[in-house]
Parts: structure tokens; sequence; C-alpha cells
């Protein structure tokens, strides 16, 4: 916990005041403090979804067509970027429900748990077309999801 207080009080202000004072900082942080720091973007989604899942570039159509592109209520209250509901069997990160959803403390919180959606379903020697047909049982889903890959 003080490790996190420190953080908070020292490295946050650095990080914003350190260029007015001529200092730079290392361009390339660790992922988890970038969060902290950095808005949510594109690119930092793709970084996450390449350092925790499977199949990212279903995962990034996934999140796009699941956030209406990141700008759906779910995303943006819950930090929610799968449209995911609180499991019932398997490890989860979320921390409550709203709006019959999942809610994370961070986004990144919300990629973390979808890679232990993943491998709830790799462990039972599922596939992730298998994975995206459970996910929206809708025909037209996995169909929407590539489509939005090309």
């Amino acid at each position: 916990m003080k490790n996190v207080l420190l953080f908070l009080l020292i490295f946050i202000p650095l990080r914003m005041y350190a260029p007015l004072l001529g200092h730079t900082l290392p361009a390339e942080l660790p992922l988890e403090e970038r969060i902290l720091t950095e808005p949510f973007s594109e690119e930092l989604l793709k970084e996450a979804l390449n350092l925790y899942v499977a199949h990212p570039d279903i995962a990034l159509a996934q999140a796009k067509l699941e956030t209406g592109h990141f700008t759906s209520p779910v995303f943006l209250e819950n930090n929610n970027l799968f449209g995911m509901h609180p499991p019932k069997v398997r490890e989860t990160l979320s921390v409550g429900s709203n709006r019959k959803c999942a809610v994370y403390l961070t986004w990144l919180d919300s990629v973390k748990d979808y890679a232990l959606l993943q491998d709830y379903y790799f462990a039972k020697g599922r596939t992730i077309d298998y994975i995206l047909k459970v996910y929206c049982p809708n025909k037209e889903y996995t169909n929407r999801v590539y489509k939005l890959m090309s």
C-alpha cells in the first residue's frame, strides 16, 4: 500500500511536470504504470492485447464491436471493453456489476479478465471460434467480428 501511495504522490506529479522542468522520463514505462498516466488509446489497448491475450486481432475487433468504438456507457462507466457479464464459475477480476455487465477498476483489468475467459475455455480444449459462439449466440456475431478485422 505504501508503494502505491508513493507512486501516486511522486511519480504522477513528476510525470506531469518533468517536461516543464526540462527533465525527460523514460519513453517506455511498463504498461501497468502507463495506463495510470496516459489516457486510453487504441494503441495502448493493442499493446495490452498483444501482451495478455491469444488472438489479439480478434479481441481488438470484439472490443470495437462491443464498445461502439470505445464510446459505450459500459466501457466508459465500467472499464469493460468486451461487454462481459460477471462470471458465475470462472476466476475473474470483476469488482462488481453495473448495467448488467462486469465492472473493472481499470480497462487493463478488463483485458486480463478476457484472457482469463480464454484460458478457461482453452483449458477445456475449445477454440477461439467456439468462444465467439458462446460469447454471443447471435449467428452474425462471429461474422461481424471477422469483418471488423478486415
